[in-house]
């Protein structure tokens, strides 16, 4: 310890001596301490945005080469990367635009075009508009709908070249508006609307804003339209109408009561029937009875089946003995067919076997006539399996069930055929007389997949072995292999089951042959 004292006096002078010597000679640089210290005291150096507008400004991006250069880089941020884009569109729109095509997905470069049509309409408003209608249909009305939003956010000498363009950004726009910039729908964004030209373009931006401003608040917007020219207050209210009853995200409950007040007694018949199906079930909601009687008096054909549907699927939620009641009062047809397979999809989730049977006793009578038949048939096969595939097993395999209609079982076993074993196990204690419509959708699935694994299938249960599957499984062997389907065959025994897979062959290799193609030797001995 009695080193210390001495080693801790030496250290002390030397730094003393070293910050004399700075003091008195002026001309030596100073220590990093000293530096970090005075900078640290004048520092005025910008942040933020300033610091990255100063950093940006020392770059040059006056060319499509040199961004492309700093964009190699990597030493631009994404914030970087867009005031770079903007600054060589300012100088070269068309060959920025081409970079971005040649850089870019579909995804990433819509953000960048935007910039760069943004900019470029500011300068030359045709060429701009000649370029965007070359792209496809939803990346152009997109970038019509960022000029449109120069209406309300850009400047006069914009808005002015808007106003004259406004043919040519609307035919951009085409039908969606999703991305358009109109402005906000109240009395001031009609007013700033009807500062446009006067034609068919400013009607086509009304009826849009209209429609929206109905939904914001209808009392307003509806004093305005009933001053409107024809068909301008026609057309928004048919808009608000269909986005009341068709968009639940759209509408409100207001909304909704005032677009079924207009169409029950002012719209025009066509309008009628073409949301007729929305009206009847928005009627519903409240007074079924009062949807169908409506419905009845102002639909008929399609229209009136798919409004009756709609009627029946309101009810069910709430009344299914009523809905059910309904739907017994129906005359047959495809109205009573539909409606009746709605009831049946909501309630197979509780009791399948009493659904099912109610909806043979009930529909479908006239199914040949009917082209509905087959969706509601093959859609409650699907629903059936879903909500509870063992219903449908058990009531397959009881020989007091009814037939199925043939859209529902072949439906169900293809669901089914997810467990190919355990559906041959279950289709071998089936009635004989019910096996041969479903085991040909069993082999036509397995044959599909896998159709050296149906021929094995098909070979071990010849309990199950019928000439319908031995038909699809050459027929769907041919178009994966012909040659191994030819020998399956040909190790078959003589006899229907070896003529009915020879069937199937025969009927591929045909249209093979139709088809300019070759068909392999020995398939040919066996189908001469």
């Amino acid at each position: 310890m009695k080193y210390l004292p001495p080693l801790f006096a030496c250290l002390l002078a030397f730094f003393a001596a070293r910050y004399l010597r700075n003091i008195q000679d002026p001309s030596r640089p100073p220590s990093v301490t000293a530096g970090v210290q005075t900078v640290l005291g004048k520092r005025s150096e910008p942040r933020g945005l300033a610091r990255q507008a100063e950093r940006l400004a020392s770059r040059d991006f006056s060319s499509v080469a040199l961004l492309d250069r700093f964009h190699r880089s990597g030493s631009l941020s994404e914030d970087d990367l867009q005031n770079a884009i903007r600054e060589a569109a300012g100088q070269d729109p068309e060959g920025t635009w081409q970079w971005i095509e040649e850089n870019y997905p579909f995804q990433e470069k819509r953000r960048y075009l935007q910039i760069v049509a943004e900019v470029w309409f500011s300068s030359n408003p045709d060429a701009t508009l000649a370029r965007i209608s070359t792209v496809d249909f939803f990346e152009r009305s997109e970038l019509a709908g960022a000029i449109m939003g120069k209406l309300t956010q850009g400047k006069p000498e914009d808005r002015a070249a808007v106003a004259k363009h406004l043919d040519q950004i609307v035919t951009c726009l085409g039908n969606n508006f999703t991305h358009a910039h109109l402005p906000e729908p109240s009395q001031a964004g009609v007013d700033l609307l009807m500062s446009l030209p006067e034609g068919r373009s400013r009607d086509i931006l009304l009826q849009q804003l209209a429609s929206t401003w109905l939904v914001r608040d209808f009392s307003a917007a509806s004093a305005w339209l009933s001053q409107a020219p024809e068909p301008l207050r026609t057309t928004a209210m048919e808009k608000f109408a269909t986005n009341s009853l068709r968009n639940a995200f759209q509408a409100t409950p207001e909304s909704k009561n005032a677009a079924i007040a207009w169409l029950t007694d002012e719209a025009p018949t066509s309008i009628k029937k073409k949301l007729g199906t929305s009206l009847a079930t928005a009627i519903a909601e409240t007074d079924p009875k009062a949807a169908m009687e409506w419905a009845g008096n102002n639909l008929s054909s399609r229209q009136l089946a798919e409004a009756t549907k709609g009627i029946v699927t309101q009810m069910v939620q709430s009344d299914l003995p009523a809905a059910r009641g309904m739907v017994e009062e129906l005359p047959p047809g495809s109205a009573k067919n539909l409606a009746a397979a709605s009831i049946v999809g909501h309630w197979l989730k509780t009791e399948p076997d009493a659904a099912v049977r109610w909806w043979l006793a009930n529909a479908g009578k006239d199914q040949l006539k009917d082209n509905n038949f087959f969706g509601s048939a093959s859609d409650i096969g699907n629903a059936w399996i879903q909500a509870n595939p063992e219903s449908f097993r058990s009531f397959l395999a009881s020989p007091d069930s009814p037939d199925l209609p043939p859209a529902t079982v072949s439906t169900a076993v293809n669901r089914l055929m997810q467990d190919r074993e355990g559906t041959f196990n279950w289709i071998a204690t089936l009635p004989t007389a019910r096996r041969g419509p479903i085991l040909e959708t069993a082999y036509t699935r397995w044959a599909l997949d896998s159709p050296a694994e149906a021929a094995a299938a098909f070979d071990s249960r010849p309990e199950l072995a019928t000439g319908d599957g031995a038909q699809r499984i050459a027929y769907f062997w041919y178009r994966k292999d012909p040659v191994a389907a030819a020998g399956w065959i040909s190790n078959l025994p003589w006899g229907g089951l070896r003529e009915s897979a020879i069937s199937g062959l025969r009927k591929m290799a045909d249209y093979q042959t139709k088809s300019g193609g070759t068909v392999p030797e020995e398939v040919r001995q066996l189908i001469r």
